[in-house]
Protein backbone atom coordinates (compact mmCIF):
# COMPACT_ATOMS: atom_id res chain seq x y z
CA UNK A 1 0.00 0.00 0.00
CA UNK A 2 1.27 3.68 -1.07
CA UNK A 3 0.48 6.50 1.12
CA UNK A 4 1.12 10.51 0.63
CA UNK A 5 3.44 11.86 3.39
CA UNK A 6 1.99 15.09 4.63
CA UNK A 7 4.30 16.33 7.34
CA UNK A 8 8.04 16.17 7.88
CA UNK A 9 7.24 14.39 10.83
CA UNK A 10 5.66 11.49 9.31
CA UNK A 11 9.25 10.66 7.69
CA UNK A 12 10.88 8.05 10.09
CA UNK A 13 14.17 6.16 9.60
CA UNK A 14 14.01 3.26 8.21
CA UNK A 15 15.13 0.09 10.34
CA UNK A 16 16.81 -2.41 8.30
CA UNK A 17 18.34 -5.24 10.16
CA UNK A 18 17.86 -7.41 7.50
CA UNK A 19 20.65 -5.83 5.72
CA UNK A 20 23.15 -7.62 8.58
CA UNK A 21 22.84 -10.62 7.44
CA UNK A 22 25.11 -12.09 4.75
CA UNK A 23 23.87 -12.05 1.33
CA UNK A 24 25.09 -14.79 -0.90
CA UNK A 25 26.29 -14.33 -4.51
CA UNK A 26 23.31 -16.87 -5.62
CA UNK A 27 20.73 -15.06 -3.86
CA UNK A 28 21.62 -11.81 -5.63
CA UNK A 29 22.17 -13.69 -9.24
CA UNK A 30 18.64 -15.04 -8.26
CA UNK A 31 17.30 -11.92 -7.36
CA UNK A 32 18.78 -9.89 -10.40
CA UNK A 33 17.39 -13.13 -13.22
CA UNK A 34 13.39 -12.77 -11.37
CA UNK A 35 13.53 -8.67 -11.77
CA UNK A 36 14.89 -8.78 -15.30
CA UNK A 37 12.33 -11.81 -16.06
CA UNK A 38 9.65 -9.55 -14.77
CA UNK A 39 10.75 -5.89 -15.68
CA UNK A 40 8.59 -3.86 -18.28
CA UNK A 41 8.02 -0.37 -19.21
CA UNK A 42 5.38 1.34 -17.05
CA UNK A 43 2.26 2.47 -18.83
CA UNK A 44 -0.04 4.52 -16.59
CA UNK A 45 -2.94 4.07 -18.82
CA UNK A 46 -3.37 0.25 -17.78
CA UNK A 47 -3.71 1.37 -13.97
CA UNK A 48 -6.67 3.09 -12.15
CA UNK A 49 -5.84 5.87 -9.15
CA UNK A 50 -8.92 4.60 -6.96
CA UNK A 51 -8.23 7.34 -4.63
CA UNK A 52 -8.57 10.04 -7.04
CA UNK A 53 -11.33 8.86 -8.90
CA UNK A 54 -13.49 8.36 -5.63
CA UNK A 55 -12.27 12.10 -4.45
CA UNK A 56 -13.51 13.21 -7.64
CA UNK A 57 -16.59 11.42 -7.45
CA UNK A 58 -17.49 12.75 -4.09
CA UNK A 59 -16.58 16.40 -5.63
CA UNK A 60 -18.76 15.91 -8.44
CA UNK A 61 -22.69 17.21 -9.35
CA UNK A 62 -25.61 16.36 -6.74
CA UNK A 63 -22.61 16.18 -3.72
CA UNK A 64 -23.20 17.33 -0.45
CA UNK A 65 -20.28 19.53 -0.59
CA UNK A 66 -20.84 21.23 -3.90
CA UNK A 67 -24.04 22.22 -2.51
CA UNK A 68 -23.74 23.33 1.12
CA UNK A 69 -24.29 26.69 -0.08
CA UNK A 70 -27.10 26.63 -2.20
CA UNK A 71 -28.98 24.53 0.88
CA UNK A 72 -28.44 27.28 2.55
CA UNK A 73 -30.43 29.66 0.81
CA UNK A 74 -33.35 27.85 0.27
CA UNK A 75 -33.75 27.12 3.89
CA UNK A 76 -36.83 29.71 4.56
Amino acid sequence: MLQTLVWPVEIRPAILEVLESEVRLQQVKMAASLIESTAADFEPEKHEDYYQNQCRRCEGPGSNASNDDDETDNAD
